[in-house]
């Protein structure tokens, strides 16, 4: 099983300061195991984020370094303009 999600390098205390907000930040990830997937999805809305799949494993590159998901602190809102 891969899969990737929580990539991020942000201020950590920005994060916890913020969660569970009325319009949540967004954590992209992607994988290959539908099954990983809904569970990482899961974790993401338990800690208080909106989750957007971006694909297969082999969509990980939008989320690493100089990919246009890297670093995108960005509520739900935002995401649903842009992505």
């Amino acid at each position: 099983m891969h899969l990737n999600s929580y990539a991020y390098v942000i201020d950590i205390s920005q994060l916890a300061n913020d969660h569970h907000r009325a319009d949540p930040y967004v954590l992209f990830y992607c994988g290959d195991d539908a099954d990983a997937k809904a569970i990482v999805a899961q974790l993401i809305r338990d800690s208080g984020f909106a989750g957007i799949d971006t694909g297969k494993l082999t969509q990980v590159i939008h989320q690493e370094p100089d990919g246009k998901f890297y670093n995108k602190l960005i509520t739900q809102d935002q995401a649903r303009l842009q992505f």
